[in-house]
């Protein structure tokens, strides 16, 4: 049964193999992920990709599971995903680059650009959106939850939350807030003169050649991309389903491979997408976060920064129903690991381990 779920394919560059020590590093990073997979993902079996690059080049990528349970298609390397908010760092990036071309600043406020504009969101500028401190209520915090499968239009989405009241003073605190970023989709469309979606595609991906990365909807079908699935009982069965009427720049409608993601963040971090003002804000330090899950770690635009004994890692994770990912940038190194699901596993531990083998956080690599 093992064997009909996993498919895999591992790349390794030739350079690594130049030492016998580099491959048989590369043989133990491989055996590992197998291990925690097959070990560590109970409930059901991991469904998915794991991928690495150094430098930009690929390391390996190792294929897992089922892209289509009803038709015994196995996942492979290529295979497209959901990526859930994965999304929202190309939304920063968007809104950074629109700031460069001088079309918008991120301390514009708010009410710049929504009309008409509730008296509550008046002191609310766009860098506040951006790092899930403007105080406004998550849309999943208003009954989205419930409702995800009724078709709505953008303004009908808003208006879920648009009439309550702020939850705090914008940049008092973070709070993590889709509500946010589905306004940032609007903004960076009246800004651009265009659909924001096509703003992504024109600015962003086509210019790197992510030919793997577009935007879903109920109608389309997407060659290549699996379907998304939970569980039942210790039973694989369909995940819930969501409405993608219309697409929203929180990340509910994003698809996108591993080896897309992984040229996305080298772009990224090698300054091709972004000039250095931009770039360092993107990952700098904005807001501090005070609790939860990842108390004492710090956001940026659309990436989380843990620093541990004198090492940084980026990282950001993406839900939605049936599929999951995670990203993590190691910038000491340059290593992107990169895992996507379409299954409702946490994938973020399968993520660290990955990246605890490149050296993150500096204890485990040393213990090993």
């Amino acid at each position: 049964m093992r064997n009909r779920w996993c498919g895999w394919l591992v790349m390794v560059l030739a350079m690594m193999f130049a030492r016998p020590a580099a491959a048989q590093d590369s043989a133990r990073l491989v055996a590992e992920i197998d291990r925690f997979v097959r070990d560590s993902m109970p409930g059901m079996p991991f469904s998915g990709v794991v991928a690495v690059s150094r430098a930009g080049q690929p390391v390996l990528a190792r294929a897992y599971g089922t892209a289509h349970y009803e038709a015994s298609v196995p996942v492979t390397v290529e295979t497209r995903f959901l990526i859930g908010s994965l999304q929202k760092q190309f939304t920063s990036a968007a809104v950074l680059l629109l700031q460069e071309r001088g079309r918008l600043s991120v301390d514009d406020p708010l009410c710049r650009y929504v009309e008409p504009c509730p008296a509550a969101w008046e002191p609310v500028r766009l860098r506040h959106l951006l790092t899930h401190s403007s105080g406004i209520p998550d849309i999943f915090a208003v009954g989205f939850g419930q409702t995800r499968m009724l078709p709505r239009s953008h303004d009908e989405i808003v208006a879920l939350f648009r009439d309550q009241p702020l939850q705090y003073a914008p940049g008092e605190r973070f709070r993590y807030n889709n509500s946010g970023f589905i306004l940032l989709g609007q903004i960076i469309s009246r800004a651009a003169g265009m659909p924001w979606t096509q703003f992504m595609r024109d600015s962003l991906f086509a210019p790197l050649g992510m030919r793997n990365t577009g935007f879903a909807d109920n109608a389309e079908v997407v060659a290549g991309m699996a379907s998304g699935y939970s569980a039942r009982a210790g039973k694989v069965i369909r995940a819930q389903f969501e409405d993608r009427t219309t697409a929203t720049a929180d990340g509910n409608s994003t698809w996108s491979t591993a080896g897309d993601l992984l040229v996305w963040v080298h772009a990224l971090r090698s300054g091709r997408v972004l000039a250095p003002a931009s770039l360092a804000a993107m990952f700098g330090t904005h807001i501090r976060l005070d609790s939860g899950a990842r108390a004492g770690q710090e956001y940026g635009h659309g990436w989380y920064t843990q620093r541990t004994g004198g090492a940084t890692m980026f990282s950001h994770g993406g839900v939605v129903p049936g599929f999951r990912s995670y990203a993590i940038h190691l910038p000491a190194s340059d290593v992107t690991v990169m895992v996507l699901s379409n299954s409702e596993l946490d994938v973020r531990p399968l993520a660290e381990r990955v990246a605890a083998a490149f050296g993150f956080p500096p204890s485990s690599a040393q213990g090993r």
